[in-house]
């Protein structure tokens, strides 16, 4: 067996790898996504019920969760403050105004959902970027180069619309960099092809 063909089956197997890891991960979100979007219902429909609970709690001051770890404290769950949300909707604002704090978390884990969801769509498009990787013969294909941009260009807009703009533009010039090397190893495939 040549170095070549076993770089590549060294490759397919590293990809088989990640596509299972991008598999549990797609799995492991989907959960998560399911969970968040039936939980904002719970809370938002429950509301007239959960709100007495929660503004009980508040004034007798038991509601802010205290993470402990071995009696240290690490961190703190605050009750986000009513106040602080606003829409340009009469309705949600109304249950703003109103103090609506089941009606805030509701909210809070549907933003959650709508991020879980893009991890979702990325995760499905690494798990078939690598899916095609395995089915073709090399890794340098129009195939994958496409996929792989679309990819980036969602992770990207995903980082710009998260975690903010300037990281945005810095991921797209690695999506610049990424593709130019997958056309360079294109075009190198290419000439080993013709060589052959």
């Amino acid at each position: 067996m040549s170095t070549e063909n076993e770089k590549l089956l060294q490759i397919k197997k590293s990809c088989k790898g990640v596509k299972t890891v991008s598999q549990i991960l797609l799995i492991i979100s989907i959960v998560a996504f399911t969970l968040s979007v039936f939980m904002g219902i719970f809370f938002i429909a429950g509301s007239s019920k959960i709100d007495p609970i929660l503004h009980e709690a508040e004034s007798d001051g038991t509601l802010d969760i205290k993470l402990a770890f071995k009696g240290i404290q690490i961190g703190a769950v605050e009750l986000p403050d009513p106040d602080d949300w606003s829409s340009s909707v009469p309705s949600i604002q109304q249950k703003f105004d109103e103090g609506s704090y089941s009606f805030i978390f509701g909210t809070y884990l549907f933003i959650i959902s709508g991020a879980i969801l893009t991890t979702i769509v990325i995760l499905c498009l690494i798990r078939s970027i690598f899916n095609i990787i395995l089915k073709e013969e090399t890794p340098f294909c129009d195939k994958v180069i496409k996929r792989l941009l679309i990819t980036l260009i969602v992770a990207t807009v995903f980082i710009g619309l998260t975690i903010g703009w300037g990281f945005a533009i810095l991921a797209g010039f690695v999506t610049w960099g990424i593709i130019t090397i997958m056309e360079y190893g294109k075009q190198l495939q290419l000439q080993s092809d013709e060589t052959l």
